[in-house]
């Protein structure tokens, strides 16, 4: 049962994406009242209060930390990207995967190419440079995995916005057999939102994208509480203990890895530093974007991450782990 309706807030329904925000707290909600958690209607109560002031005065700052800290979720630490010596013949292997096919290494870099060349850099476009990646990295995962990519539209214009968008998911990315992965295309009105632990069973991973709310802001502070949180509602829904996803605004792209913590109080994450694209790459006519091929180095991580969402962070191919330093502790950081 849902304990928030829209109804609820006809004394604030002012702001565009307000039924958007109603949606992501009542799916945090959902998980929360699954495990007859109080402090997860608290944290929801929190939000709501947070919302109301911010309608009635558009400049009130807008900070998810304090909920993250109330659900007992803590970053655990930071993703450092490995150096290219490091991870320079994995990328050059990665671009033979899918070769001569449909969104191949080169279709990937040519159409990025058009993009940044034709189009106007509104909210289309920094989907459609997302979604190329996205098309990439299943490309490489074919024919070995069956895979969906489900958009999950939360509606409202993309206008100016009276509320912020409270970060929520905008893909699911769901690695099944094909068995499971023909119930869910034969119905209409499935969404990844509504997976529980029954369906959690017959999948193999499941990834989340968040877009940002613009190319030009920096990722994390703002958005990243939201993902995050929402990220720990999906994994209890999944009766998973580990799931990743990333915040991205189609050039800049943030990992994040979360696993619950095992007595259900609360859940750790880590954050990678933001690997970026940027258009002053593009154009040479040999695709060279950068030494580094940073456009076939995100679509390897995210291959890679998809198919491993529900694994526990370890040993990272493309990422080496900065653990934060505990309070009162000396040290603590390490790979």
């Amino acid at each position: 049962m849902s304990l928030l309706e829209p109804n609820d807030f006809d004394e604030v329904l002012g702001g565009p994406e307000l039924l958007n925000t109603i949606t992501a707290l009542q799916d945090i909600c959902s998980s929360a009242t699954d495990e007859g958690s109080q402090a997860g209607r608290e944290m929801l109560k929190q939000l709501v209060e947070q919302l109301r002031a911010r309608l009635n005065d558009p400049s009130a700052p807008f900070d998810l930390s304090d909920s993250l800290e109330r659900s007992k979720i803590q970053l655990k630490g930071t993703l450092a990207l490995r150096a290219p010596t490091e991870i320079g013949e994995a990328v050059a292997a990665s671009r033979n995967l899918g070769s001569g096919i449909l969104w191949s290494d080169d279709f990937m870099n040519r159409h990025l190419m058009m993009l940044f060349d034709r189009s106007e850099h509104n909210a289309t476009f920094i989907r459609n440079v997302i979604e190329a990646f996205l098309f990439r990295a299943i490309t490489m995962m074919l024919p070995s995995h069956d895979l969906l990519l489900v958009p999950e539209d939360r509606g409202g214009p993309s206008g100016s916005l009276e509320v912020p968008r409270m970060g929520g998911v905008d893909y699911t990315l769901i690695v099944k057999s094909p068995s499971a992965a023909k119930i869910h295309v034969d119905v209409p009105n499935w969404l990844p939102i509504d997976l529980d632990k029954s369906q959690g069973e017959r999948i193999d991973s499941a990834f989340f994208v968040a877009v940002a709310d613009g190319p030009l802001e920096s990722l994390g502070d703002s958005q990243l509480p939201a993902v995050v949180l929402e990220m720990s509602a999906r994994a209890k829904s999944l009766g998973k203990s580990h799931v990743r996803g990333a915040l991205t605004s189609g050039t800049r792209w943030v990992f994040i890895a979360l696993e619950l913590n095992p007595d259900n109080g609360g859940a750790k994450y880590w954050v990678s530093e933001e690997v970026e694209f940027l258009r002053s790459l593009i154009g040479a006519r040999d695709f060279a974007w950068s030494k580094e091929g940073k456009p076939a180095l995100i679509a390897a991580i995210l291959s890679t991450w998809i198919q491993q969402s529900f694994e526990e962070l370890k040993e990272d191919e493309w990422f080496f782990t900065r653990t934060l330093p505990v309070p009162d502790e000396m040290g603590g950081s390490g790979e």
